[in-house]
């Protein structure tokens, strides 16, 4: 299970060291109850996958996500 202290405690480590600096480059929702936001930094670029729909609400980090090319809501 991926919810549990130790990874609760990395997940925010991750973001501030990756979007320190950087700016809000793309905001989507494709998915019920899901948005993504992309994040632009000095050559590096970070995906969060926030969810909040499931009984377990969870905000995940990805270097690289795939935006699909029907039923996509552009929200930035």
């Amino acid at each position: 299970m991926h919810i549990h202290h130790f990874m609760l405690r990395q997940i925010p480590e991750v973001i501030r060291s990756r979007i320190l600096g950087g700016y809000l480059v793309e905001a989507f929702s494709q998915d019920k109850d899901q948005v993504v936001l992309g994040f632009g930094a000095k050559n590096d670029e970070l995906w969060l996958r926030v969810a909040c729909g499931s009984p377990l609400p969870h905000i995940w980090p990805t270097d690289q996500y795939a935006k699909a090319k029907r039923n996509v809501i552009d929200l930035f």
